[in-house]
């Protein structure tokens, strides 16, 4: 017996990867909504999600990872299996990653050289758009490069987020978008195994213009820090042009 629980302390030490930590988030708890009507329970499935509730698809969360030097981390994305619907590289296992990662950005996963982890899910988060930023046709290009700098993207994901996200403000046309803070951050969070020193996460909703959306007020920005070991993510959603009703998670 006593040989039997050597071993597994001997291995315990040995295994590179600890197990992840949830961070804390950057943001306060957004305050749940009151519901009005107090006498009607709403039906949920075994997910804990109200059948036909509105879903939407978080669309390319990237996370870079920049230790201070090179590190074995577990980095996870604290959602249900089944609302994953893209997840690149695949997981080590449930929901997590397993990757070294060098302070150049650098990570390497299974012997392979990725730039970033990857992974998008269907939620039910709710997206704030009582301030923002309207951005008319032609104009996105300047606005995300003025608006990502002051988030502290650095010129990579800068180029990262625009490759994937300015076509879609170019279909649009003019848009109203706005930066989800707390409420992203707490309805999908992130785990890692190393404290980090900072943690950026961008996640931008956006939607086509509707009338009264010039009029709003413009959003006020954190001023994010860079020091240490850094942690960025960014990812974004189409508002009405994504979401869908369904009955279950697929």
């Amino acid at each position: 017996m006593f040989c039997l629980l050597a071993l597994a302390e001997a291995k315990r030490r040995s295994y590179p990867y600890p197990y992840p930590h949830e961070i804390r988030q950057p943001y306060q708890r957004p305050r749940p909504i009151e519901r009005r009507h107090r006498h009607h329970r709403a039906e949920s499935n075994a997910d804990g999600l109200p059948f036909s509730s509105r879903l939407v698809c978080l669309r390319k969360p990237a996370i870079y990872l920049y230790p201070t030097k090179e590190m074995n981390l577990t980095v996870s994305v604290n959602l249900k299996q089944n609302q994953f619907t893209a997840v690149v590289p695949e997981f080590t296992a449930e929901n997590y990653w397993n990757v070294t990662a060098k302070p150049n950005g650098e990570l390497i996963y299974k012997n392979k050289v990725i730039p970033y982890l990857f992974w998008e899910a269907l939620s039910g988060m709710k997206m704030n758009f009582k301030s923002g930023f309207y951005v008319k046709k032609g104009e996105a290009r300047q606005f995300l490069e003025k608006t990502l700098t002051q988030i502290k993207l650095n010129d990579r994901e800068k180029f990262d987020f625009m490759t994937y996200w300015l076509p879609t403000f170019n279909k649009l046309g003019d848009v109203f978008c706005s930066f989800q803070l707390d409420n992203y951050c707490h309805s999908a969070p992130l785990g890692i195994s190393v404290k980090p020193d900072s943690l950026i996460r961008v996640f931008l909703a956006i939607r086509k213009a509707q009338p009264g959306d010039n009029l709003k007020p413009v959003q006020q920005l954190p001023n994010a820090v860079r020091k240490g070991f850094t942690i960025v993510e960014w990812g974004g959603a189409v508002v009405n042009g994504c979401s869908r009703r369904v009955s279950r998670l697929q």
